[in-house]
């Protein structure tokens, strides 16, 4: 039951990483770890995710299961977008969901 929600999840992470104009097989924590030495915005994202999954190395963590090399070529805007959109989806989860 656990493996098939993780499943779940990690499936709605690369739908929602596909929609963000992103690689419909890489999920969000794996695209900004891949940016990380090129923007700080990938930087933030990265401490944005750990600091709500509460694992400091869950980006470098996400390359691991990346099963293709995928170029990282992502504009720091649209990872900003990405960003303040996880921090408005955790927010209202937290609000009022918890």
């Amino acid at each position: 039951m656990k493996s098939q929600i993780i499943n779940i999840l990690l499936n709605f992470d690369r739908f929602i990483n596909g929609l963000l104009l992103g690689d419909k097989d890489e999920t969000i924590s794996s695209r900004f770890a891949r940016n990380v030495k090129k923007t700080w915005v990938a930087k933030l994202g990265c401490k944005v995710i750990a600091f709500i999954l509460r694992d400091p190395e869950h980006c470098k963590k996400s390359l691991e299961f990346l099963d293709s090399e995928v170029e990282s070529n992502d504009h720091p805007v649209v990872l900003f977008i990405i960003v303040i959109l996880i921090i408005l989806a955790a927010y209202y989860f937290f609000k009022y969901i918890v």
